[in-house]
């Protein structure tokens, strides 16, 4: 709760130091550090933020579209939603974009953790070195390439249109977690640990030889060689394709079709960003290890687009004092904590 309230506290500071119409139109980057706040304004709001910041700050954007730059600190950066639903669109929620290619050079000696959270990252990722690292509620559109030994990569609540690897360290793990992936790449990582997920595409002539899938969906398969590699285990999971699981150690896993198990049939869909929720009779048929649906919707942290930090929809700021001199200021807040 105490750190629910600083966070509000901090949005309404950013509030009160922005006109409300300037909110709406223009690109916000604010940089919290070490209790002071500075605002950068304009499309390379977030270059300018991160020059300005050092590893443990956090940047916040607002709604709107920023240029990428090359992150080189251990920062949080912070949007205000991965993408939107017509009910939050009701409530005036927008998300936040970062347009043109990312480049990820966090030196090895960084112990803090990059963190990415309620983004759509509209173009290519490329991770060429950096620890730790984990994104939530990041929705990506183009490739997301690591080449980096990363100590930890976790992601939560993602939609990855592809996760693609020319390094395999032994001491790396990627960790999904209620997330959409594709991996079209000709290799997965050495060691995938993913649970509740739904895997779109999934090209596997090598790697992933300890991986471990739980309670997961793989909805569509284009190659001959498409099966999880020997050395994986399933668990609990569900594929459309038998040949899923035929060379790797399989418990309680099952096939169906798409059409069985999305109110869709994308039968020739091959991306991970399928976020569609199971059918009711799916749902309640299809179930993993701990009780709960299968797929991104099932387990302890559903797939969800609202944010958990608290996002301002509302600011309505009078433009003047009353005759007693008081100011009438109307803040409307939505998270996904309500």
């Amino acid at each position: 709760m105490k750190t629910f309230l600083t966070t509000l506290l901090l949005a309404l500071i950013a509030v009160f130091n922005l006109h409300a119409e300037a909110l709406m139109s223009v690109p916000v980057a604010t940089l919290y550090h070490n209790g002071d706040v500075t605002q950068f304004y304009g499309s390379n709001a977030l270059q300018d933020a991160h020059a300005a910041a050092v590893s443990g700050d956090i940047i916040t954007l607002n709604s709107g579209i920023f240029n990428a730059c090359t992150i080189t600190k251990g920062i949080t950066l912070r949007g205000a939603c991965m993408s939107t639903t017509p009910e939050m669109e009701e409530q005036g929620m927008r998300n936040t974009i970062i347009q043109n290619t990312m480049r990820i050079q966090v030196p090895s000696t960084e112990t803090q953790t990059l963190k990415f959270e309620d983004l759509n990252i509209y173009n290519d990722i490329y991770v060429d070195s950096v620890p730790h690292i984990s994104f939530t509620r990041v929705l990506t559109s183009h490739y997301l390439y690591t080449y980096a030994a990363i100590n930890n990569f976790d992601a939560a609540q993602c939609s990855f249109y592809d996760v693609s690897t020319s390094n395999h360290d032994a001491a790396t793990v990627y960790s999904f977690v209620n997330s959409a992936i594709a991996f079209t790449n000709y290799s997965l990582p050495y060691h995938v640990n993913a649970d509740h997920c739904v895997i779109g595409s999934l090209y596997a002539s090598s790697g992933a030889y300890d991986g471990v899938f739980k309670n997961c969906i793989f909805t569509y398969y284009n190659y001959s060689n498409n099966s999880l590699p020997a050395g994986c285990a399933a668990n609990y999971c569900v594929a459309i394709s038998r040949n899923m699981f035929s060379r790797c150690t399989a418990l309680e896993c099952k096939t169906a079709s798409m059409s069985e198990l999305f109110n869709y049939n994308y039968s020739s869909y091959t991306y991970g960003c399928f976020t569609n929720p199971l059918t009711e009779e799916a749902a309640a048929t299809y179930l993993g290890s701990d009780g709960t649906q299968v797929g991104i919707y099932g387990g302890i942290l559903p797939f969800t687009m609202m944010p958990y930090n608290p996002v301002v929809t509302t600011c309505d700021i009078a433009g003047k004092t009353t005759v007693d001199g008081k100011l009438k200021v109307q803040i409307e807040v939505k998270s996904v904590m309500e």
